[in-house]
């Protein structure tokens, strides 16, 4: 089975039809932030919307993942 991981952060420096291209060969979407940055949950909520505004979840799983929650006291993010 081929897999591939593409870092959209860096794929959003390329031409908006290349970007469209390659995650559209995607299977399925991981969004990764960290909860003691909330600029960062901020940038995965900007990819979901992204995401969503291109329609290629419309039919594909996304994975929303809040990294370093063993870093409570630093949360910058809520749960909720």
């Amino acid at each position: 089975m081929f897999k591939q991981t593409y870092n959209i952060s860096k794929l959003y420096n390329k031409k908006f039809h290349f970007v469209n291209e390659e995650l559209a060969k995607a299977h399925a979407f991981l969004v990764v932030y960290s909860v003691i940055d909330k600029s960062s949950f901020q940038n995965a909520e900007k990819i979901l919307t992204d995401l969503q505004d291109m329609d290629l979840i419309r039919t594909r799983p996304v994975i929303l993942v809040g990294n370093k929650i063993d870093l409570a006291r630093s949360r910058a993010v809520s749960t909720q």
